[in-house]
């Protein structure tokens, strides 16, 4: 007999158990299955509270994992839905005993509406499903709802015992202990596990949450909160990636020297001690190019570090001699691409592993391997490690995730969905590396930054919470008045970024993930009645810009790949594609007059600003010297642009060509807006952000008011009373220590 299963409808949202799915208004959303297993335990038992023990016995009962793999999936679930962990629809927190599933919810199976009554009568909160007044139930009925409910239980004993069978190859064949490390303050990152993995080297920023540090303490059982750390730096700028080195003697680490992500390389020895330093590097996307940046080599006197040689070309590794500061160029990536970071190294020096990162609009990645020969040269080209696609492990694992080394040289390991993941790792093969990886740990998600002791059965990581975006609404406050508390603009969606008002303030334009992938939505200026606009199902689609009549909106979408600007009218309806620009287009911006479409492309070798008709037609280039994003001032006779880089400089330029004026230093994440007599920017500060308001008559900059750090996305509301910027929900970092890992 076919399983029939149970479908839950709360909100917009159904929850199919037969196929495993979750559909919120009409999109089948993207779910592990982990984090789906939690939500059909708190559906089946929305009539009480559910104590952690029983969600953790019930979905990982297979193996042990620590607490925090149940906060990861509840997170997860409160984005996937849209909920507010402050202000929840759906799952409420029963502080430190579990949690609630609070909103109404209708179960049908067969045909039939039931209320779920799992070892408790009905409550409120689980109504049936009626058409009409409620009625006395018959024998007849009682019969059809016992054997819908008992259907219902069987099926998701079945898909607990499927799930186990088709998946116990994939969990933990050792004993392994997570032990937390740190539970400080703020953000602890980059660990690096001493040679015989006694000790950690991490940055913190400190209990003040201030600028970043190095620090070192044991890595003993019991010393989370027991044994303060040792701090070995005391600089003002931020100290970040340190590196402990193969004999254990000193650490490497950069320091951040400049708002322009330029480094200097140093070293110290590992009990603290005077620094020397190495070498000066520019990484300037600090933000595509993920961390780690530093690795040493077995001989102890080399470390592979990454580099941007010039600002023509991509992000490079290069071995740099600890003796003597000289550098040598490893990988050569192509250009049109980020370049290369992430770099790890394995015991035995006979490779390196790393990620390259695609261009901007692609947001995607990819793991290389390169062999060295005796000398640390280069022996052929960098080979992509690509893992067998199966049920658990998808296409484009390495988007966003880095590798390190097992100790025996031949394995990578890797984080992906709720666990930790080796693949083998074959050395000596010239054909691209297909490989089958198998879960070596269940830790749940938010694991960053792996480090492995080359001498013991341990390795460490960070576990990350918090993260994503929102868009907040800020008044505009007259002179000398103080600014009201700014108020989240999306309460009923799961947050959004790139948002731009319309040409008459009633509405705003924004990208989102609540669909699952990044899609345009528009909501009124008050961020109610929000609609998709889009349904691309593209990895990537977003920055909205209006027309200026505001019936259409142009953005862009890498739904073929590389990233290209379509328009759409802003009631729906069918896109229009404009660019086939070879190496893509990104951040479209209208004339002020409707007639052309600006957008940044490498067409020319790096990161320009050209436009074509609104209409289409053939693209023109209008800068030279570098630009991402742009916007015309609104008398339409200035253009204003910022190029690369998370703080780049404001430029100016006449709209019919002419020379270029730097107008500010550094805007952050191009987050800046016209007017009339000024520019509203988005700058850092000491220790944080602040809204400033240039006056371009006099030249004078106020502060409006300080902020959280946020992404790309601002706006000034054409009557000039409001600002929509975006502010990240804030992030926390603690260090795990996995013990008995081989």
């Amino acid at each position: 007999m076919e399983d029939q299963g149970c479908i839950f409808r709360f909100a917009d949202v159904e929850v199919h158990e037969r196929n495993f799915s979750v559909v919120k208004a009409g999109e089948v959303l993207a779910v592990e299955p982990k984090v789906f297993r939690v939500l059909q335990f708190l559906l089946h038992h929305a009539d009480r509270v559910v104590t952690k023990d029983e969600l953790l016995n019930a979905v990982w009962n297979d193996c042990s994992v620590s607490e925090s793999s149940l906060t990861r999936s509840v997170a997860i679930l409160r984005r996937m839905l849209g909920d507010d962990i402050h202000e929840p629809r759906f799952i409420a927190t029963v502080p430190t005993i579990g949690y609630r599933f609070i909103c109404d919810v209708q179960v049908t199976e067969d045909g039939f509406a039931v209320p779920w009554t799992a070892n408790a009568a009905p409550s409120a909160s689980m109504q049936v499903a009626q058409t009409t007044p409620a009625t006395l139930v018959t024998p007849g009925r009682r019969i059809a709802i016992i054997a819908a409910l008992a259907a219902c239980a069987v099926f998701a004993a079945v898909f607990g015992w499927f799930w186990q069978r088709q998946h116990r190859r994939a969990q933990a064949a050792v004993s392994v202990r997570l032990i937390p490390l740190t539970t400080y303050p703020g953000i602890a990152q980059h660990p690096s596990l001493s040679p015989d993995g006694s000790q950690v080297a991490f940055s913190w920023n400190g209990p003040d949450e201030g600028n970043f540090d190095i620090y070192v303490k044991t890595a003993a059982a019991g010393t989370a909160g027991a044994v303060p750390p040792l701090r070995l730096t005391t600089d003002p700028a931020d100290d970040i990636d340190p590196v402990w080195s193969p004999d254990g003697s000193s650490i490497a680490f950069l320091r951040k020297i400049n708002p322009e992500n330029q480094f200097k390389v140093l070293l110290i020895p590992a009990l603290g001690g005077p620094e020397r330093e190495l070498a000066d590097v520019s990484i300037p996307e600090t933000g595509w190019l993920i961390a780690p940046y530093l690795a040493w080599m077995p001989d102890n006197q080399s470390l592979v570090i990454t580099d941007q040689p010039s600002p023509e070309h991509p992000t490079a590794l290069y071995l740099l001699s600890t003796r003597t500061g000289e550098k040598q160029q490893l990988t050569f990536p192509p250009s049109g691409v980020f370049g290369d970071s992430c770099v790890a190294v394995p015991p035995d020096g006979t490779a390196l592993a790393f990620r390259r990162a695609n261009t901007a609009g692609q947001w995607t990645g990819g793991i290389y391997v390169l062999e060295l020969d005796n000398d640390l040269k280069p022996r052929g080209d960098p080979r992509q490690v690509t893992p067998e696609p199966g049920p658990v492990l998808q296409n484009h694992i390495f988007d966003w995730s880095c590798v390190v080394w097992t100790a025996d040289s031949r394995r990578l390991l890797f984080p992906y969905g709720l666990g930790l993941w080796t693949a083998p790792v074959s050395v000596g093969s010239r054909t691209p590396i297909r490989t089958q990886a198998t879960m070596a740990i269940e830790t749940g998600g938010g694991v960053h930054w792996l480090t492995v002791s080359r001498a013991s059965a341990r390795l460490a990581y960070a576990l990350v919470s918090g993260g994503g975006q929102n868009i907040w609404r800020m008044q505009i406050p007259s002179a000398h008045q103080k600014p009201e508390p700014p108020t989240k603009l999306l309460t009923s969606l799961g947050g959004g970024f790139a948002q731009q008002y319309s040409p008459n303030g009633t509405k705003v334009a924004f990208e989102s993930s609540q669909s699952g992938n990044l899609e345009i939505w528009v909501c009124s200026s008050k961020g109610q009645d929000c609609t998709q606009l889009t349904s691309i199902g593209a990895s990537a689609t977003g920055v909205p810009t209006w027309s200026p009549d505001g019936k259409q909106i142009a953005f862009y979408t890498n739904i073929d790949g590389k990233p290209q600007i379509y328009v759409i009218p802003t009631g729906g309806g069918a896109t229009r594609r404009l660019t086939s620009e070879s190496s893509g287009a990104m951040f479209p911006s209208w004339s002020r007059n409707g007639e052309w479409i600006y957008f940044s492309s490498k067409k020319s070798g790096t990161s320009q600003i050209w436009k074509m008709p609104s209409s289409g037609g053939q693209a023109v280039q209008v800068t030279s010297s570098g630009g991402l994003a742009c916007s015309e001032s609104p008398d339409g006779k200035w253009l204003y642009f910022a190029g690369e880089g998370t703080d780049a400089s404001l430029w100016r330029m006449p709209v019919g060509g002419g020379s270029q004026t730097r107008v500010l230093p550094t805007v952050t994440r191009w987050n800046f807006a016209i007017i009339d007599d000024g520019v509203y920017f988005v700058t850092r500060t000491g220790r944080g952000f602040a809204i400033e308001l240039l006056n371009s008559a006099s030249g004078k900059i106020d502060v409006i008011a300080p902020i959280r750090e946020g992404y790309f996305g601002f706006a000034v509301s054409p009557d000039r009373k409001s600002i929509l910027y975006t502010q990240a929900i804030a992030l926390s970092s603690e260090l795990v220590l996995a013990e008995g890992f081989r």
